[in-house]
């Protein structure tokens, strides 16, 4: 499942779904990838997709908005909000050379 997760950030499957490729009950995933990872499959997306928008950041022909939706995120707020709460900067700014 980490892996799926990995090759598709931008896709949003439900906990049931991902438990599914997995071949277990939801409440059996969530407690495995928990302890298999230290964070729920929740949390494990996010910081994917936050890496995946900083990579994604340095192509100065995509805006916030391109790059929040092709890493799945709702909306550019959405990529702006959880961006500033996990490195304390914007996104821009980051790929500016900013501080990350």
């Amino acid at each position: 499942v980490q892996d799926w997760l990995a090759e598709h950030p931008d896709e949003n499957r439900s906990l049931a779904e991902l438990a599914s490729f997995g071949g277990l009950s939801e409440r059996h995933f969530t407690r495995e990838f928990r302890s298999a990872t230290g964070i729920s499959a929740g949390e494990y997306r996010t910081l994917l997709r936050l890496e995946h928008a900083r990579v994604l950041l340095n192509d100065p022909h995509l805006s916030v908005e391109g790059v929040a939706l092709a890493c799945g995120f709702r909306d550019a707020r959405h990529l702006r909000r959880l961006w500033r709460s996990r490195y304390g900067s914007s996104p821009r700014e980051a790929s500016a050379g900013g501080s990350t």
